[in-house]
């Protein structure tokens, strides 16, 4: 589907080498990127073209079939975007938790957002409010073309449209559960914390001596 839109699932304009690049960047787990470069983040390009294919189920399709449809229409409509831009994949620090959240994996999504706050300097608040406005942010871009647009559309249309904002709310959830996982994990005591705390909690055995004795 990104190759008929020129997009990704989160909407953004995608040239058709980085179109290419996203084939063979969305299998490797983010745990063993480290020892791979950057064109060399996937399987292999095979399997890369085998899932564009549809070999590999793809998460969010309703998604990228609303901003197909939103693209026509305002080219129909000879509507222009203002700010509109090409994505660049490398230089998109929220790009690692988005491929993880596309593939429900809990482990990759936590350690996309652990890297994404220790490494890339974005706060769990910063996180937030990007996938928020994500999830908030219409399909053509305002509030205005959007009501426009859901008018043109037929029935099979608006069922994909009310599909499409269901997932990408879906996709706000999915990221909120993956930052508390995240925020649980990074707050839990370090195993000697724990151990100090249990020791002060622990019953001192010669003040209970003690008191017995005097009982």
């Amino acid at each position: 589907m990104e190759a008929i839109t020129g997009r990704d699932y989160f909407g953004k304009k995608r040239t058709s080498m980085d179109q290419m690049k996203d084939m063979v960047t969305s299998f490797v787990p983010i745990s063993a990127r480290g020892f791979m470069g950057d064109q060399k983040k996937e399987q292999t390009m095979w399997e890369a073209l085998g899932a564009s294919f549809g070999f590999n189920a793809k998460k969010f399709n309703n998604v990228e079939e609303v901003y197909k449809l939103a693209d026509k229409w305002k080219k129909e409509n000879k509507i222009v975007s203002r700010g509109e831009f090409i994505y660049d994949p490398s230089a998109d620090p929220y790009r690692d938790i988005k491929l993880a959240i596309s593939k429900r994996d809990d482990a990759d999504a936590i350690a996309a957002i652990r890297e994404a706050t220790t490494k890339g300097g974005l706060s769990p608040m910063k996180l937030t409010q990007h996938f928020s406005k994500y999830a908030e942010t219409p399909f053509t871009g305002n509030r205005m073309n959007e009501a426009k647009f859901i008018k043109s559309l037929d029935a099979d249309g608006k069922e994909a449209y009310k599909a499409a904002v269901q997932e990408k709310n879906d996709i706000f959830k999915q990221f909120l559960k993956y930052r508390n996982l995240y925020l649980k994990e990074r707050n839990k005591p370090s195993p000697q914390v724990q151990a100090a705390q249990a020791e002060a909690k622990a019953p001192d055995i010669f003040d209970e001596y003690e008191k017995s004795t005097r009982k």
